[in-house]
């Protein structure tokens, strides 16, 4: 936050283990906090606030309803927020199916709407979805490490 402008603003997002499974996504099981003042005792909070997010009764239900750990890790990822975007949105590595996450392959899927996109994260709205096409990543022919190190 050293040498922050006054007036910025900034995102509180979070970041866990659980995002992009093959049987669950964390993708907006979390708060964001947006708009968060570059003052310490500001980011303090909404950090804070992200991390109790994990213990909400919701995140709980959805965790034992995966039978996954009650007890997750959580990090706090603090961003410039963008001023005055038109539109925002989430990239996924693995594609929503009817409910059900499973491997996106060779494809990208982007969800996207107007404003900051909370809405996308939080389900509030129904989004617009890109989906792109990726290369396929060949396996490197030899080893980057050696044995020896």
């Amino acid at each position: 936050l050293t040498g922050a402008m006054p007036t910025a603003r900034l995102a509180v997002r979070s970041s866990s283990p659980y995002e992009d499974r093959g049987d669950a996504s964390a993708a907006g099981q979390f708060e964001s906090v947006l708009g968060v003042a570059a003052e310490p005792a500001a980011v303090l909070s909404a950090v804070r606030r992200v991390w109790a997010s994990a213990f909400s009764a919701h995140c709980v239900r959805y965790r034992a309803a995966r039978r996954l750990p009650l007890l997750v890790r959580v990090a706090v990822v603090v961003m410039d927020l963008v001023p005055q975007v038109e539109a925002a949105g989430v990239a996924f590595s693995r594609e929503p199916d009817a409910g059900v996450w499973r491997a996106a392959g060779p494809r990208l899927v982007i969800t996207a709407n107007y404003g900051l996109g909370e809405s996308v994260v939080s389900g509030q709205v129904t989004p617009d979805s890109f989906f792109l096409s990726r290369p396929p990543v060949a396996a490197p022919a030899a080893a980057l490490v050696s044995d020896g190190m």
